[in-house]
């Protein structure tokens, strides 16, 4: 499946944390292209909001846990992203586990799907080889 066709399937589907939460969405593109998960590697399965809360709080935030996650898996840092990457995106208020897809970038919370340049992109890793 490429990535378009992975993007459009999401649309689709309803969000559920540690399934379509944008971490979980993210570690299914990477386990798709890459044969591993890195949230799997890391012992992490978020099931609700309190959960996803909880790892969040031990790493000390959203962005640690996603760096030293993708980090542990063996994925380098990327300050070029290309499509099919993963990022850490700025979108409005919130940050999001991404997916590059090509100019715009892909995510999704409990609010809906987002799909556009974000503000910022605060760290990204090669996924595409």
């Amino acid at each position: 499946m490429d990535l378009s066709t992975f993007l459009l399937a999401q649309i689709s589907r309803p969000f559920r944390w540690g399934e379509t939460d944008c971490c979980s969405l993210c570690d299914e593109w990477v386990r798709h292209v890459r044969g591993v998960s890195p949230m799997a590697m890391a012992g992490l399965n978020p099931r609700s909001a309190g959960d996803a809360k909880e790892i969040q709080n031990r790493f000390n935030g959203h962005a640690l846990a996603v760096s030293r996650t993708m980090r542990r898996a063996g994925f380098a840092m990327t300050r070029t992203p290309e499509r099919g990457d993963i990022g850490l995106a700025v979108f409005g208020g919130f940050l999001a586990t991404s997916i590059f897809a090509g100019e715009k970038w892909f995510a999704r919370n409990e609010d809906g799907i987002f799909y556009g340049p974000p503000y910022r992109v605060l760290a990204a890793w090669r996924v595409m080889i």
